[in-house]
Order: structure tokens, then sequence, then C-alpha cells
């Protein structure tokens, strides 16, 4: 039982984890674009 639920917040955790740097990446693209308008 104890077992499960921890395998259960593990997988929890990683797709927060994932979810997190999809987020991080997107932020970053956004902000790379803003950049090059910003330049022109």
């Amino acid at each position: 039982m104890t077992g499960d639920v921890r395998s259960l917040a593990a997988q929890r955790d990683r797709e927060q984890r994932d979810k997190d740097n999809r987020n991080a990446a997107e932020v970053e693209r956004i902000r790379a674009g803003l950049g090059k308008n910003n330049s022109r």
C-alpha cells in the first residue's frame, strides 16, 4: 500500500517537473523572440 502511494507521488513529481521544464522552455523561447524584436 505505502509502496503504491510512494510510486504515485514520485510519478506526480516527475510529471510536475516535466511540466515545469516545458514551461521554462516556452518562457525562454518567448524571451528570445522578444529580445530579437527589441534589437531591430
